[in-house]
């Protein structure tokens, strides 16, 4: 009955999930995250022995990486917040909190809410701590310990999975051409935005000991001047 419930508790999060993204790609704002708090808050009492507390810990980290990240999007795209600059510092906050929270859960595997924690830390001013975790991102990437996977469909490598590394960046895997294309276009940092930081980053890494390439300072002052742009004040 115990396991029931667990099961029926993911399922309830992950609808509330997909629910609350549709209403993050409409700029349903208020909505998108009404319905991702729902599913954040159905499962950590369904917690059953050592295997289920360790997906509703993924599960977990995945909700406040996506509310984080939602929220960080309405800070960009919401031009209700041009003239109203408390609730501009209480979203930014809530997306900080959020992917503190999902970074807690999976250290340097929550890539995601490490480079939106990266963007918060910017907007905030804390700069040393933007571009500290700017570069954590780039090395989680670079590292990938949880195993070569599709960036779109989380599909493993395996005997009937072909994973093929994106030929631009060659950090990025792909399973297939449909979810490459998919991932290129998706989303306010799609692969398309990040393709070339993460192409510049493993060149200046492989090429450390040269002195004709670029620096990871340039990097860093390329992706917060470009990327970090409210798109309400264009």
């Amino acid at each position: 009955m115990k396991e029931d419930r667990g099961g029926t508790a993911r399922t309830l999060a992950l609808l509330y999930q997909g629910i609350g993204v549709v209403h993050a790609r409409l700029g349903n704002w208020d909505e998108a995250i009404d319905f991702l708090k729902l599913g954040h808050g159905c499962f950590p009492k369904f917690c059953i022995g050592k295997s289920a507390e360790k997906i509703d810990s993924h599960l977990c980290s995945k909700f406040c990486e996506e509310i984080g990240r939602v929220r960080l999007d309405q800070y960009f795209w919401d031009e209700r917040l041009r003239q109203n600059a408390q609730e501009q510092e209480n979203i930014l906050m809530e997306s900080a909190a959020f992917n503190q929270e999902s970074i807690k859960y999976h250290g340097r595997y929550s890539t995601n809410a490490i480079l939106n924690y990266a963007q918060v830390a910017y907007f905030k001013t804390e700069i040393e701590e933007a571009k500290t975790f700017l570069m954590a991102y780039f090395e989680a990437e670079m590292e990938k310990k949880l195993g070569i996977s599709c960036r779109s469909c989380k599909r493993k490598a395996g005997k009937i999975t072909d994973i093929k590394i994106c030929r631009s960046c060659q950090v990025v895997d792909y399973c297939s051409k449909a979810h490459q294309a998919l991932a290129w276009r998706r989303g306010r940092l799609s692969h398309k935005v990040m393709c070339p930081f993460l192409k510049r980053y493993r060149l200046v890494t492989k090429a450390k000991n040269r002195i004709d390439t670029e620096s990871f300072e340039d990097i860093r002052k390329d992706f917060f001047e470009t990327v970090c742009v409210l798109k309400y004040e264009v």
